[in-house]
């Protein structure tokens, strides 16, 4: 149902009041009708992914970092009842978040926290690994990061092979890759490749993107260049 824009905060035609923002929407429900969106079985989605069920659940600088980056004048409104999501739910509140960089960025700016911190991280659909909301900006270029997990950090012995750069243990060949791009190196420049278990050899980041397809990258070995 869309809901109709107008220049001002919120402008009443007779009886009736269009609020021109999500937020204002949302305070207009709760102080003229004493209930809440999601009380009334309804939830606003901005066009910038953020879903708004209640004014009073958004801390003022989230209030702030939202307008900063989306004045929030363009907005829907729907039922919950009718509601489907293809992506997981925020573990502290109950957004889902449409990209795995929205996920990532709404935890550190709404939740003040990270992915670290509530002992999980994120695996997109092409086999990208976030761990926190410091985001790959090469990621963007080939892959929308609209599909993806939420996994919990293993407290278990790693099956994985350690960086040899610091102790961190990449869950999949392509994320060790970035992770070590993060180091501002490569897997080439430290001297050493990856072998998945299905037999790809990975010596860096841009691999066949339908590689995770076929392959979840979880079972790989690391090698020397010098022994290859």
């Amino acid at each position: 149902l869309p809901v109709k824009k107008a220049s001002s905060e919120t402008v009443k035609e007779g009886e009736k009041a269009y609020p021109t923002t999500a937020l204002g929407y949302s305070a207009h429900f709760e102080r003229q009708h004493k209930s809440s969106l999601k009380s009334s079985g309804l939830y606003l989605m901005c066009s910038c992914g953020e879903e708004v069920r209640s004014s009073v659940a958004i801390p003022v600088t989230a209030r702030w970092y939202i307008r900063k980056m989306c004045d929030g004048t363009q907005f829907t409104l729907h039922k919950l009842s009718e509601k489907t999501h293809s992506t997981p739910q925020c573990i502290l509140c109950e957004t889902y978040l449409p990209t795995v960089r929205c996920y990532a960025e709404h935890l550190q700016k709404l939740h003040n926290s990270s992915l670290r911190a509530n002992g999980i991280y994120l695996i997109c659909s092409c086999g990208q690994e976030v761990r926190s909301h410091w985001y790959n900006p090469d990621h963007a270029k080939k892959c929308d990061g609209t599909q993806f997990t939420l996994h919990k950090l293993s407290k278990e012995i790693p099956t994985t092979p350690r960086c040899v750069q610091c102790e961190f243990y990449p869950t999949t060949a392509l994320g060790y890759a970035y992770h070590i791009k993060r180091h501002k190196s490569t897997l080439i420049a430290k001297g050493i490749y990856l072998i998945c278990s299905c037999g790809l050899e990975v010596c860096s980041p841009n691999i066949d993107s339908t590689h995770n397809k076929k392959c979840s990258g979880t079972h790989f070995t690391l090698h020397k260049l010098a022994d290859k």
